[in-house]
């Protein structure tokens, strides 16, 4: 069934509404779509499918009438179109698919001399921009506003910055996409973004962006030196270095990289096995229950007997190194701070087990190290631990 019909070119708005009924011999606990219909509005011309309803299939059983969704068809302004109901069918049991009561809605027409006002708003705790296609909004924070010629199809696209991702749209908008309007009359769009899961830069000429640690780690290779800067938030995962990479890794960036006044979280092991790492603002162990306090450790290296120390600097110095091979060495540290930069640089495999109570067992609280921490040689683990 087909029929031709110009769209008026100062119609406000334009739609297609049918009312259809529908039948079938397939089963009525069926799942699966065997015979379908739609409308289609095809270019006259050349007969290319420009625009389709949604399909209505023998899923859609109906004994009365029903009215289907309206097909917007305001974009085809003072054009002619071609409408066209489709049947298609396996060929198996039959479907009955009725229409009836087709009609084209054409809203009152305004002036197409006069102009409508389309207000931005960009919400929420991330950050990105919205643009227009044709060109007049480009808004990158709070409220902005554009004037458009009525009957102007207007669309809008959300792009999410570094570290944020788009929501939805509300107000004249829904959706978590593109959003299309035709201006009529002053219109407000509100859009949302919201700060995404914590990304991590590799830096450099051609910086690249993860949504992991371990992931950025191996895209850096074995080029040294190598930076990676962590935006603030929780990474779960366990880390492993093992490349013969110089790495500076900085935490606790704003959703830019710009500035670094956070705290990134690693949320699992950080082992050093080859390279060398200088970390800042990174803490390592568990995201809640974190406590700094201004007093110097005690330190414990295990042994037989164990021995104890009030600098990690002597503690460090006393585990005796012989060999070639890596020693394993594990020291305990109570909660509290170290002021100062550690430079680990023997061949050591040491385990480092901060914030523990008063018997060093058990853990509760955090070794806060004030410094720098540089692992020139051997290899390190450690738990709970903030370095600032």
């Amino acid at each position: 069934i087909t029929q031709d019909l110009t769209i008026p070119d100062s119609a406000l708005s334009a739609r297609l509404d049918f009312a259809y009924a529908i039948e079938t011999q397939e089963s009525s606990t069926a799942t699966t779509v065997y015979d379908k219909l739609k409308a289609q509005i095809i270019n006259p011309v050349d007969g290319t499918v420009l625009k389709e309803s949604a399909t209505l299939s023998n899923l859609n059983v109906s004994t009365v009438w029903k009215q289907s969704a309206s097909l917007d068809l305001a974009e085809f302004r003072g054009q002619a179109v071609r409408v066209k109901f489709s049947v298609t069918t396996d060929g198996s049991l039959p479907s009955t698919f009725r229409i009836d009561n087709v009609e084209l809605q054409i809203g009152e027409s305004v002036p197409l001399n006069s102009t409508s006002t389309l207000t931005v708003q960009i919400k929420g705790a991330g950050s990105g921009t919205v643009n227009s296609t044709p060109p007049g909004i480009a808004c990158t924070t709070g409220t902005c506003i554009a004037e458009f010629q009525n009957c102007t199809s207007v669309t809008l696209l959300p792009t999410p910055s570094i570290g944020s991702a788009f929501v939805d749209w509300s107000g004249v908008c829904a959706g978590a996409g593109n959003c299309a309007i035709t201006m009529d009359i002053d219109k407000i769009a509100a859009s949302t973004f919201v700060v995404a899961n914590p990304l991590v830069k590799l830096d450099g000429p051609r910086p690249a962006y993860f949504t992991r640690m371990v992931t950025a780690y191996a895209a850096a290779g074995v080029a040294t030196p190598a930076t990676l800067q962590a935006q603030e938030g929780d990474f779960s995962e366990s880390l492993v270095f093992a490349q013969p990479t110089e790495l500076t890794l900085t935490g606790g960036y704003d959703n830019t990289f710009t500035v670094s006044s956070g705290y990134s979280r690693l949320l699992g092991d950080l082992t050093i096995a080859d390279g060398s790492l200088a970390v800042d603002r990174l803490i390592i162990g568990p995201a809640s229950g974190a406590t700094l306090e201004a007093v110097p450790p005690v330190m414990q290296v295990d042994g037989t007997p164990p021995t104890y120390h009030t600098t990690f600097e002597v503690a460090y110095d006393s585990i005796p190194v012989t060999g070639t091979d890596l020693v394993a060495a594990i020291i305990r540290a109570g909660v509290g701070t170290i002021s100062g930069n550690l430079n680990l640089n023997r061949d050591l495999a040491l385990t480092l087990l901060g914030g523990l109570d008063s018997t060093l067992t058990r853990a509760e609280g955090y070794l806060h190290i004030k410094g720098s921490l540089v692992i020139a040689a051997g290899s390190l683990v450690v738990d709970r631990i903030v370095i600032e």
